[in-house]
């Protein structure tokens, strides 16, 4: 039981703003399809570097288009596409995101947990490198990440889940990364479900964040530790509508007291 404690403790220490890229152990329907949007803001007045803070205000706004399906009963893909907006900059492309994910056990036929392993490979281009709120640390990026969990079901509905996902992830340039997100989640009879979230992002990098000369989390020791919920609301035609909040509870070298909300639609498609 200490080990299980500690563990879980390291995952939530390595504490990022909301994150869109799906990284639960429990995927969807077979053959269908997801197509989902979102938009975000990161609101904060003031920046974490290595002899304090200073002040700096701004709304950072993101937008995403994605989709994502399960080819096979245990391959899950997704295809992201987000652009975004920082304080003095104009709109444009961040990144290009795919993700590929396989899962090993599911609890939901008597294993005792799922377990899903996955890689994303990112495109980054020169608005996301040179936004603060945005995390990206090279060109071209790769991350390899892990999640577990366990699910409680009644009847033919999951009611509650809990899972944890640890990735870690290198670019073309600068050094690599940690990234953690822990998740509790409660369903009632699959109308409203309600979700409880602490994200996290540490990298190596050697150097402190000088916002003057940013090209990149690349090279920067940051960290942070995010808290969040969120509520969803599924529609009897298959439409899924979320409401996201987070405040970052820990910073160093990147914003910090950061209220992040965000706005997402998800739909199915049969095939």
């Amino acid at each position: 039981m200490q080990y299980v404690i500690t563990c879980f403790l390291f995952l939530c220490i390595l504490g990022n703003t909301l994150i869109a890229i799906e990284y639960d152990p429990w995927y969807g329907s077979l053959y269908e399809v997801h197509v989902h949007g979102a938009f975000s803001a990161d609101i904060y007045d003031s920046i974490a570097v290595k002899d304090g803070s200073f002040h700096r205000s701004s709304c950072d706004t993101f937008y995403e288009l994605g989709v994502s399906g399960v080819p096979e009963e245990n391959y899950a893909v997704e295809l992201d596409f987000i652009g975004g907006k920082a304080k003095g900059k104009t709109i444009g492309w961040n990144a290009i995101l795919l993700t590929g994910r396989k899962k090993w056990f599911n609890d939901i036929l008597g294993d005792p947990v799922s377990f899903s392993t996955g890689i994303t490979v990112s495109q980054v281009f020169k608005p996301g490198l040179r936004n603060l709120s945005a995390y990206y640390h090279g060109g071209i990026q790769g991350e390899v990440h892990l999640s577990f969990g366990k699910e409680k079901s009644i009847s033919e509905f999951w009611v509650s889940r809990f899972f944890c996902m640890l990735g870690c992830g290198v670019a073309d340039i600068g050094y690599p990364w940690l990234r953690s997100q822990t998740v509790w989640s409660h369903n009632w009879w699959n109308n409203h479900q309600f979700q409880l979230f602490l994200n996290g992002l540490w990298g190596f990098g050697p150097k402190s964040l000088h916002p003057g000369h940013f090209r990149g989390y690349g090279n920067i020791h940051h960290q942070s530790i995010d808290l969040g919920l969120s509520y969803r609301y599924l529609f009897d035609i298959g439409l899924n509508v979320e409401l996201s909040y987070s405040y970052r509870c820990f910073a160093k070298n990147c914003p910090q007291n950061v209220n992040a909300i965000m706005c997402m639609f998800e739909y199915p498609f049969g095939l």
